[in-house]
């Protein structure tokens, strides 16, 4: 039965994934294929019944997918929507000096543009300026001025930027408005409490991350310690076992525990809210808990197997999840691996005398993160030595803090101040985490080589299923399939970046999503970097896609975050040899990071101003703003307007470019110093925005205009802004839409590719 259930959800997983089978090729499949294999060959029933589930997979995802795009006509528009909110309110990083922004989960249930009314559901990601959101609980429904995007490839929710305030139309139902308390009572609880463990005790407790920084969260991920910042498996697990051990004490009899443990779980799910995310950790919780209370692999593999046939088929999005399938990988590994692996602990490594349950929490944490691993490598995300120490120091944490939360809301919205001194003993567990957090944010580097996560993940089964004494062939069969899963894992993540690899290119915009970063061809193996993006934004990504491996110059347009934030993450893995600045005379956080890296690293700097010239390996790079002094001369926005704008041209006559922030004032200033010109590449000023001087599109006589934009709450980027640089004979492009984008010439032709 194992076999079956996992060859059938490996094939619906499958054919969710590949959505681009059409319902006439899955028909075709079916009737040539599968019938007369029924017919002629009956022994071969399952392989029939894989490819059904396969072909059943690769409809409903086609089927799901076209149904989760938002109309063509309002995408992009100005329209007015209505949306049921799924999730609490999420602080986002925002850039220095911009308002504090901040993002949701909803689905749609209607928009109007103009006169015209449309009932659609949707899911969505909203992003809105945090002033502009009233206080909404989740289920509360809404409705403000939003712009919708594209539903990108990969994604199950497309972005709605709110362009301004949002209106409350109702409150949540009644069965979501009788958990309010609950959540208002935590937060009164430990309201006094510093805010990073009052933060992680509300969101391990009823996933609440509204209280949240964006920078706190930043340094959980760095740590490997993402996942308890939020409700997952893990909690549901905990409170699934708190119920069952309160069950047994009560001497319920085996019925009654089990419905208990479900009413339990069915409140709790409501309590931290029917979001996406939550149901599924609801679900691989109780499978997780369910595979060790009915003995292990045996039984807990076709429960897994089981529950992802039926996910992935009533939601074909989640096969293209990273976090469904980190969800699956993990608690599979968790059922699998962790008793054997506790086997290879006592009978192998001298740790006979060392209690089970702390053998337990080891193996729990060494399954996981060597299970999950190479998934996280595949896709470019950081995996640090420090997650699986990191991982162990915290286990013994996370069911106190997420059982006392739990108490906090529950009995502190009957008796407060009992509700107090919960509170209080839940934060103080919880700052052993954030301690152990921060320790691991110290220690911490970027990335695990591939060959020590492949050796690491290697030894870790090997010995794991050595101690459960497999026969020789099964033994040989085993190491095969994990070679070839491992394989895939990096194997995936090589060849996709060789296919899409561009050797030719002269410009890369790379996608770092809300902020900018350009390269321009410098020789072999190096560029001129033109900003570099938010931190952790995926800067890295891009000069390992372009092959990048020395900077001859980085240049930051301005002191704006969202263009200087990834500056120490690519001094510290590339070859710079000069950081150059705008000669803004103000001293402000900003430049003082950016010349703090500089020197830390041994990096000159030096300072740009118009007029100011030198000589690439192919081309000639021409700075043509700002003037000293510009915000003064100009006026605006002082930061903006300072943003050094910077031409290059190859000897063939190629040419690009970059503008920074720069607004109507600095752009009207340039383009009345400057003749008209013409341009193969021009990356629009400040991200698409509206605030652009209507003649400065025809003056740059571009032919492709790309926007460097990401999910925003700002409109960018703008309509008006894209009918100007189509007015004036530009390919409109967006990196949101396309990824990380090369031009490349080919005989006298320019040549777009996508290298995501």
């Amino acid at each position: 039965m194992g076999g079956r259930s996992f060859a059938l959800a490996a094939a619906a997983w499958s054919g969710s994934f590949l959505a681009w089978w059409s319902f006439a090729a899955a028909l075709v499949v079916l009737i040539t294929v599968a019938i007369p294999t029924v017919i002629l060959w009956r022994k071969y029933l399952l392989l029939v019944v894989i490819l059904l589930a396969l072909v059943a997979g690769a409809v409903t995802a086609s089927l799901a997918r076209s149904g989760a795009q938002p109309p063509s006509s309002v995408v992009g528009e100005r329209a007015h929507w209505t949306v049921r909110t799924t999730s609490v309110i999420k602080p986002v990083q925002a850039g220095v000096g911009q308002p504090m922004r901040v993002m949701l989960t909803a689905t749609t249930t209607s928009f109007r543009l103009g006169s015209r009314s449309v009932a659609v559901s949707l899911p969505v990601r909203i992003f809105a300026v945090g002033s502009d959101i009233p206080n909404i609980s989740v289920g509360a429904r809404v409705t403000f001025l939003g712009r919708i995007t594209q539903l990108p490839p990969g994604r199950d929710r497309a972005a709605l930027s709110a362009l301004g305030s949002m209106r409350l139309v109702d409150a949540s139902g009644p069965v979501l408005a009788a958990v309010a308390p609950l959540r208002e009572a935590l937060d009164r609880s430990t309201a006094s409490a510093s805010a990073e463990p009052a933060s992680l005790v509300a969101g391990l407790a009823i996933g609440d991350e509204s209280r949240q920084s964006p920078q706190f969260a930043e340094v959980m991920q760095r740590t490997g310690l993402s996942h308890l910042t939020a409700v997952s498996g893990g909690n549901v697990a905990i409170v699934l076992a708190a119920s069952l051990l309160l069950a047994f004490f009560a001497r319920f009899g085996p019925v009654t525990r089990v419905g208990f443990a479900a009413v339990v779980l069915l409140g709790y799910v409501i309590l931290v809210g029917p979001q996406p995310s939550v149901l599924r950790a609801a679900v691989m919780g109780g499978v997780a808990l369910a595979g060790v209370v009915l003995g292990g692999a045996p039984r807990g593999l076709p429960l897994v197997s089981s529950c992802v046939l039926v996910l992935v088929l009533a939601a074909p999005a989640l096969a293209v999840s990273l976090g469904f399938a980190l969800s699956v990988v993990a608690t599979a590994a968790l059922i699998a691996a962790a008793g054997p692996l506790a086997v290879v602990g006592r009978r192998f490594m001298g740790l006979r005398r060392v209690p089970e349950v702390m053998i337990l929490a080891g193996t729990v944490t060494i399954a996981a993160q060597a299970a999950t691993a190479p998934l996280l490598f595949a896709i470019g995300a950081p995996v640090s030595w420090v997650s699986v120490p990191a991982n162990l120091l915290a286990a013994p944490l996370v069911a106190p803090i997420t059982v006392l939360g739990l108490l906090t809301a529950v009995i502190g919205a009957v008796e407060p101040t009992v509700g107090t001194y919960l509170g209080a003993m839940a934060v103080w567990f919880a700052k052993g985490l954030v301690g152990i957090a921060h320790w691991g944010d110290a220690h911490s580097s970027n990335q695990v080589l591939p060959a020590s996560i492949l050796v690491g993940l290697s030894i870790i089964w090997l010995l794991s299923f050595i101690s459960a004494r497999l026969t020789k062939s099964r033994f040989i069969i085993f190491v095969v399939v994990t070679a070839l899963v491992i394989a895939m894992g990096f194997g995936w993540r090589w060849y996709s970046a060789a296919q899409n690899r561009v050797t030719d290119w002269r410009v890369i915009v790379c996608d770092v999503g809300q902020g900018a970063a350009v390269l321009l061809r410098d020789g072999a193996q190096a560029a001129v970097l033109v900003d570099v993006g938010s931190r952790d934004s995926g800067i890295l990504r891009c000069l390992n896609q372009s092959g990048v491996e020395r900077l001859t110059k980085v240049v930051v347009t301005h002191f704006h975050e969202d263009h200087y934030g990834g500056l120490a993450e690519v001094v510290q893995h590339v070859s710079v040899s000069q950081i150059l600045v705008p000669p803004t005379v103000d001293v402000d956080r900003g430049r003082h990071q950016v010349e703090s890296i500089a020197r830390q690293h041994s990096v000159p700097v030096g300072y740009l101003t118009a007029g100011d010239q030198w000589e690439m390996s192919s081309a000639a790079a021409q700075v043509i703003w700002p003037v000293p002094h510009s915000s003064r001369v100009v006026g605006g926005d002082r930061d903006n307007n300072s943003s050094i704008v910077l031409r290059a041209q190859w000897r063939d006559g190629f040419s690009v470019l970059t503008t920074g922030d720069i607004e109507p004032e600095a752009q009207a200033r340039i383009r009345s110093t400057y003749p008209q010109q013409s341009h193969d590449v021009v990356v629009v000023p400040h991200h698409g925005s509206p605030n652009q001087d209507p003649r400065f599109a025809q003056w740059v006589g571009g032919k492709m205009a790309i926007v460097s934009t990401g999910p925003n709450s700002y409109g960018h980027p703008a309509k008006d802004t894209k009918e100007e640089y189509e007015d004036s004979g530009a390919i409109w492009l967006r990196t949101d839409q396309l990824g990380t984008a090369a031009v490349s010439v080919t005989e006298s032709r320019l040549r777009l590719s996508r290298m995501d």
